[in-house]
């Protein structure tokens, strides 16, 4: 990564549930400390950490809690002063979350793993193959990859078939699972272009719904908008009901349903005829 995209990832500011997977523990240590200069510590604070919480464990074990200290060390954990201003400042322990599972994988974070990390992922999977991935994380891979799946005989070369010598040349990494007398070939790419930062967000790639606003204000707006909506809908449906009194005659409607389709004299009709086809019926 270049420097000067380097400098605009270290930035309260710009820092999104995505590019924070391209973040180290210092360097969020660093944002954390520059963050008084950048954004409102008193509004925007908490929304820095959950953003920061979707790629990092961050926990406050207290400066005079040795025991915890030397636990989350042992785990990983990086330990760290902070000076949020002033006013404010932490002593924080934070880790990154690990990728070491299928499920681990997001939205956020697809993006940020090579093909050959995703094709370890794939292999530690029971062994199963692509076919025994779910489908809510196929989708989340297939947002940041192109994957190609195939199968053949156990018997063949698979590194001389004309698929595996064409991925290959693509620039695919191919995994290899064996599955009794065949072989299963999963090829993956990383795609050029990952779905933007904010459409990552899982809800975001739900189908579109109204949403409502955190905005107290704005709900009082949307609560308002609500009774209007409901006193509309209660005054269309008494018009209607209204309507459909007036329309409705019941024994209009039964003498029309009851109606013969055939126009004739009553005179011309053999009843013989029709009660000798009823019986026969």
């Amino acid at each position: 990564m270049e420097k000067n995209e380097k400098n605009i990832l270290l930035s309260a500011k710009t820092l999104t549930k995505s590019n924070v997977w391209n973040l180290s523990e210092n360097d969020i240590v660093t944002i954390l400390e520059n963050a008084s200069k950048e954004i409102d510590i008193d509004t925007q604070f908490s929304k820095l950490l959950n953003t920061i919480k979707c790629a990092f464990d961050i926990e406050e074990p207290g400066k005079d809690n040795t025991l915890l200290q030397k636990s989350l060390e042992k785990r990983g954990f990086h330990l760290a002063d902070v000076t949020i201003n002033s006013n404010n400042q932490m002593f924080i322990a934070i880790k990154k979350h690990a990728i070491n599972r299928v499920t681990d994988l997001t939205y956020q974070n697809i993006g940020h793993i090579s093909a050959q990390k995703l094709l370890d992922l794939i292999d530690r999977n029971f062994g199963g193959g692509w076919d025994s991935l779910s489908q809510p994380v196929k989708d989340v891979i297939q947002s940041g990859f192109l994957i190609t799946s195939s199968s053949m005989p156990k018997s063949r070369r698979v590194e001389e078939s004309a698929l595996y010598m064409k991925k290959v040349a693509e620039g695919f990494d191919v995994l290899q699972v064996e599955k009794g007398s065949w072989v299963e070939l999963i090829f993956a790419k990383q795609k050029e272009t990952v779905v933007k930062d904010d459409l990552l967000d899982e809800e975001d790639l739900m189908p579109k719904r109204r949403r409502r606003s955190t905005s107290p204000l704005a709900e009082a707006d949307d609560d308002d908008d609500d009774d209007l909506n409901d006193d509309e809908l209660n005054d269309n449906y008494d018009d209607s009901t209204d309507d459909d009194d007036d329309d409705f005659n019941e024994d209009e409607l039964t003498a029309e349903s009851y109606r013969t389709v055939v126009d004739e004299d009553p005179e011309d009709l053999d009843v013989n005829s029709i009660e000798d086809e009823e019986e026969d019926y």
